[in-house]
């Protein structure tokens, strides 16, 4: 059905940009949040028909205030920091005042869950509307939104969050890169007994569904077309008696079977896993600007899909006999 392709999409692209705030406010990174804005304010209006506009590139930083619809009369604050005292600190601020008539809204664009926050109580400036159970959103209720919407409206944004939150590969790149990745994981001379690799049958679908991981299926299936080329990488070095794959596969396994016990969210440890193995190759490769982040991300995304496939990390179906695809 096209309606789940187009939310599949859309929950895919909207969790990983979620991971990725949260992960770069962990590090003081705040260029993100910032295009954030106007990614959101766009979103807001394609879903709620609003005509929110972005005060801080009108120049006119009013403090609390990032969004304007000035025909619907609504403010918004677009916010990684999910908690009660951002939202109460930011209802005091004496610049609120000047729009009366006005509801507020607060977005919160990180991967942390608001829920609790809509059952709080909050003091809003006089003649200011902020009803929290609909006034607080998350990516998880904004998910639950678009749930709901027609099929033409879920295609419109459909095509606006891939055009805005593109996860392409340069394929003109991709050989060099992946070589690359695979020279600074390999560098470590693993035992080669410790994890020996083996080729589990399964349906890849029946392993995503087995080990929960349907919100990030498109993913999975996107990032596994790759496998080829990352395979024709590892048989190259195989032909020259240097077998990177396997100690690829070691270091996937061992980073697996660390995080495993600290995240029971299977969704939240394969994003875990992704930024273990990022960090990693970002210390090992100290001053080479070559690689973005993005790129980087992705590129560590086949990896790991690959690993998945391969059965070094997650669960294997039990007594599945299907071949993998």
């Amino acid at each position: 059905m096209n309606r789940d392709i187009y939310f599949s999409v859309i929950e895919e692209r909207l969790t990983t940009l979620s991971v990725r705030i949260r992960r770069n406010s962990s590090l003081n990174l705040q260029n993100l949040n910032i295009h954030c804005e106007n990614f959101y304010a766009q979103l807001f209006n394609l879903i709620f028909g609003y005509n929110f506009r972005n005060l801080n590139e009108d120049n006119q930083n009013i403090e609390s205030v990032d969004l304007i619809d000035e025909t619907n009369h609504i403010l918004a604050q677009v916010s990684a920091t999910v908690t009660k005292r951002k939202i109460e600190k930011t209802l005091e601020k004496e610049s609120l005042k000047q729009y009366s008539n006005y509801s507020f809204i607060f977005i919160f664009i990180s991967d942390k869950d608001a829920k609790s926050l809509r059952k709080q109580t909050f003091t809003a400036p006089s003649g200011i509307s902020f009803t929290p159970e609909q006034d607080i959103y998350d990516v998880s209720e904004l998910l639950r939104k678009i749930l709901t919407l027609d099929i033409d409206k879920m295609k419109d944004l459909n095509d606006f969050v891939r055009k805005e939150l593109k996860s392409d590969i340069d394929l003109k790149k991709i050989d060099s890169d992946l070589v690359k990745l695979i020279n600074i994981l390999s560098r470590e001379n693993l035992d080669e007994t410790l994890y020996p690799v083996t080729a589990l049958p399964f349906e890849i679908q029946e392993k995503i569904d087995f080990n929960g991981l349907g919100a990030i299926k498109t993913i999975i299936k996107e990032n596994a077309l790759f496998s080829k080329k990352l395979n024709d990488k590892y048989e190259e070095f195989d032909r020259l008696g240097v077998n990177k794959s396997h100690a690829i596969l070691n270091v996937m396994r061992s980073t697996y079977q660390k995080l495993v016990v600290q995240h029971e969210d299977t969704t939240e440890l394969f994003y875990k896993i992704i930024e273990t193995i990022v960090d990693r190759i970002k210390s090992e490769m100290s001053e080479d600007n070559s690689l973005s982040q993005e790129e980087l991300e992705l590129y560590v995304q086949i990896i790991v899909v690959d690993a998945f496939m391969k059965c070094k990390i997650f669960k294997n179906p039990e007594e599945y006999k299907y071949v993998a695809s």
